[in-house]
């Protein structure tokens, strides 16, 4: 078994590890319409139908919020949680991981973290990415222009498909989950020592693989685009544009919307302006293993 080096999580078949909750109102009960008087507008039934739209709206609100909204949201919510100075280092990680495969990895974190050499390790990954933040202080992106967006054809769908599981790779898949299955008390107590934790987390840890590797077939991708944006910022009262950053790839992975190559937005942020040559775009994508 492959663990990543930065949080200790096992790592996936794809080799690569993966390393907010919307509260909707439930609306009361709208009282029944008094009959109106001839001649004289119906208040309470304007009422009714203000109501109405307004849960209308919610609903609406709450569709788009849970099913994962545009293709620009990830990309937004990657600027807010950098204009945040946030350390929460798996909120990152959503923003690219299908959902399958972040709850996954939530789920394992959680357990591997009751190893308090991985626990430290990930506190001074926190750490580290604090003190990113306090040297480039007072850098605020201020917009991102979206450009343009290129839809993604149903063959370029497919490829990236084939990244999140590989009909080519089913008996692999297959082979796992019996593994699994015929794991005994000695293969736990083997894997407990390896990850520093106890027999009964090693084996809620194994129960995650395998509800991982039963659920892959569920991966499904349906839309993406390819984009092209402009970002705009503020640092140290200096303002300043970045030069275009394309092929930036969004896409619907089990209806939520994620950056598919987060390195592209990063690696692109280059700013022209002297006053911005701190800001160093790359080493906070090294740090987020995004």
């Amino acid at each position: 078994m492959a663990f990543c080096e930065k949080c200790g999580k096992q790592i996936g078949p794809s080799g690569v590890c993966d390393c907010q909750k919307v509260n909707v109102a439930t609306p009361g009960a709208v009282p029944g319409a008094a009959p109106a008087k001839k001649g004289v507008p119906n208040k309470t039934l304007f009422g009714i139908i203000g109501a109405v739209a307004a849960v209308v709206v919610v609903v609406v609100l709450a569709i788009a919020l849970l099913g994962g909204g545009s293709y620009k949201t990830p990309i937004n919510k990657l600027v807010k949680l950098i204009n945040k100075q946030s350390t929460d280092i798996m909120a990152y990680q959503e923003l690219s991981t299908d959902p399958i495969t972040y709850d996954y990895g939530q789920t394992t974190f959680k357990i591997l973290l009751a190893d308090k050499d991985k626990k430290e390790s990930y506190e001074d990954s926190k750490k580290d990415l604090d003190d990113y933040y306090d040297d480039i202080k007072g850098f605020k992106i201020t917009k991102v222009d979206f450009r343009d967006a290129e839809k993604m054809k149903k063959s370029e769908l497919r490829e990236i498909q084939e990244s999140f599981y590989n009909d080519d790779n089913e008996d692999y898949y297959e082979d796992r989950i019996d593994d699994i299955k015929d794991m005994e008390k000695d293969d736990y107590e083997d894997l407990a020592d390896n990850l520093d934790i106890s027999v009964s987390a090693a084996k809620k840890y194994m129960k995650a693989e395998l509800n991982y590797y039963k659920k892959l077939p569920k991966i499904k991708v349906t839309e993406g685009y390819t984009v092209e944006v402009r970002i705009y910022a503020k640092y140290n009262k200096e303002e300043e544009k970045t030069e275009i950053i394309k092929d930036i790839k969004v896409i619907k992975v089990n209806g939520k919307w994620i950056i598919y190559n987060p390195s592209a937005i990063f690696r692109g942020m280059v700013f022209e302006n002297e006053e911005f040559k701190d800001i160093d775009m790359n080493k906070l994508y090294d740090m987020l293993g995004m």
